[in-house]
């Protein structure tokens, strides 16, 4: 999943991506086309969703006063390219939250008598921080009904695969205030639904709609929040397969912990969301049918890598988030658990290393692996390994950081000098590609 309403990707940037994928044979891309902070997809007939949706105000960005979508064109265009690679691609529209750009280009999608936020579509920092979690559209005045089934229609005729991601996510208790909204309490009272089981409300009618061209719907674990929604399927992030599951709904599995690409690979990636990590191991040895009893795991589609662009701002931050993780995804994708060996996929890293260095792919180079081996009471000798191969070179430092000038290059194992307490070491491939730098503190000679 690659998340564009954050930030834009050009349709030259999607298909290198898109190359990518094929290359390590992945099959589905889930396309974030619209969230809070931009409406990236031209709707005809709603022209204000990318004149005004599609438009940043923040003067911090490049991108500021900038508006930028995809055309209908664009979107043929890029179908079309990722068919010819043998991708389908599943596009999202985020219902019924994160629609702060479309509230904002047309408020009148907005609940009745509620207090639309003062901001403006920009940095998702600052919406987050102002509000938190924006309130959700209404669901039931016929104007807003139309809205929603034209732009599924135009998002049905223009995706010809099976699946339509309303999203579905991240629409608190204290967000939801349909209850309050004069038309949508009318629904409520004759129905007997609270505000939390609006949202399940929401998705049965879009699936039931979705439903009478073939398509399905399918949303992220809080769709399932006021219960599940037979003839829809799930994304999970956060604990919401069982539930599916003993509906006989199918799940794609993307928890946080090992498929969030926007998490840290490494402490101190510059890139990704500090405090918050996903090794490159932890990618690989997941297993998505795991404790998924053997009637059911049938119904676990595959799953997915998740990128989301509050961090990553351009073409070469979002390889250096993917890149080796995606390929781990891949592979744990179509190999059983029971035939992955981790060690052996990192020594096959070294050819994709190789492969993207010259494709001009940017990618986490790995950290090199300090080791000491003490013998018969002699002096220790280090050695080190670089998991990336023939890709760079390592250099290392005695109490200080290899970036110095007295850095050497690493040749082969070195006796460690006598009063050394530490060796620092990283990876290199040029001066802007660099692995982190790996700190090993060494014992004082008793």
């Amino acid at each position: 999943m690659l998340d564009c309403s954050r930030q834009f990707f050009t349709v030259d940037e999607i298909k290198r991506l898109l190359d990518q994928m094929a290359i390590a044979k992945m099959n589905v891309f889930h396309w974030h086309l619209t969230d809070d902070n931009g409406w990236r997809i031209e709707i005809k007939g709603y022209p204000n969703l990318t004149k005004r949706g599609a438009t940043w105000v923040n003067s911090s960005f490049p991108d500021n006063g900038k508006t930028l979508f995809y055309s209908q064109d664009d979107i043929r265009e890029i179908v079309r390219y990722a068919s010819d690679l043998h991708i389908t691609i599943v596009p999202e529209i985020e219902l019924p939250g994160h629609a702060l750009a479309a509230i904002l280009s047309y408020p009148e999608l907005f609940c009745v008598g509620a207090e639309i936020p003062k901001l403006d579509v920009s940095d998702f920092w600052i919406i987050y921080n102002a509000v938190g979690f924006t309130p959700p559209i209404c669901m039931t005045r016929p104007e807003v009904v139309k809205w929603m089934h034209s732009v599924l229609d135009q998002v049905m005729d223009l995706f010809p695969g099976k699946f339509i991601h309303i999203g579905g996510d991240e629409v608190p208790q204290h967000a939801k205030k349909w209850s309050q909204c004069s038309s949508c309490s009318k629904l409520m009272k004759l129905k007997g639904l609270s505000d939390n089981d609006m949202q399940k409300y929401l998705a049965e009618e879009l699936r039931d709609y979705v439903g009478k061209r073939g398509k399905q719907v399918i949303g992220w674990s809080e769709m399932y929040n006021g219960g599940a929604v037979p003839g829809t399927a799930l994304m999970d992030w956060i604990g919401g397969s069982p539930k599916a599951l003993e509906a006989n709904c199918p799940v794609v599995a993307s928890p946080t912990f090992c498929s969030y690409l926007d998490y840290q690979e490494t402490p101190g990636d510059p890139i990704t969301t500090p405090r918050s990590s996903c090794s490159l191991q932890t990618v690989y040895q997941y297993d998505p049918r795991k404790g998924v009893s053997p009637d059911k795991q049938n119904l676990i589609l595959g799953s997915q890598g998740n990128l989301w662009t509050h961090i990553a701002r351009n073409e070469r931050e979002i390889q250096f988030c993917l890149f080796p993780r995606a390929l781990a995804v891949a592979e744990r994708g179509w190999t059983e658990l029971e035939h992955r060996s981790y060690e052996d996929f990192r020594q096959r890293l070294q050819g994709q290393f190789t492969r993207m260095q010259l494709q001009n792919i940017r990618f986490n180079v790995p950290e090199p692996e300090c080791r000491l081996e003490t013998k018969n009471g002699q002096d220790p000798v280090l050695t080190i390994h670089n998991p990336a191969g023939d890709v760079g070179q390592v250099f290392f430092s005695w109490d200080r950081s290899p970036t110095e000038k007295s850095a050497m290059r690493y040749k082969g194992p070195v006796a460690v000098p006598r009063g050394v307490r530490s060796v620092q070491a990283m990876t290199i491939l040029d001066d802007q590609w660099t692995s982190q730098i790996v700190k090993q503190e060494i014992p004082a000679k008793q």
